[in-house]
């Protein structure tokens, strides 16, 4: 049966273990060192300061949507100002997807997604 772990696992070691179908959501992975795995079919959608991949740094492969969608670049706000501009952007956005969602029929307002 699979586990629920909440809470501070920094430092933690996974040796040999099977993460199969296994599911990280809010979770800080900075410095984290992944080594001797599989890594199929694996689909991650995060803030990317810096992926390297096989050696490879593909931080600005990942990230070159910034332009298209600039919120994803303001999401990296640095400085009081810029983080309150990204609050203001992100709470339109939000409006935006309620607005969408309240205008769905009553049968698809409570499928997953």
């Amino acid at each position: 049966m699979p586990e629920e772990f909440e809470g501070d696992l920094a430092g933690a070691v996974f040796w040999g273990a099977d993460l199969t179908g296994a599911r990280f959501r809010d979770v800080n992975l900075t410095d984290a060192r992944i080594s001797h795995a599989w890594v199929v079919n694996v689909n991650i959608d995060a803030l990317v300061e810096k992926l390297v991949v096989n050696g490879v740094d593909v931080t600005a492969y990942v990230n070159e949507r910034d332009p298209w969608y600039p919120l994803r670049a303001m999401l990296r706000a640095s400085t009081p100002e810029e983080m309150r501009a990204t609050w203001t952007a992100l709470e339109a956005e939000l409006a935006k997807t309620i607005a969408r969602a309240q205008a769905l029929p009553e049968d698809s307002l409570h499928e997953s997604v």
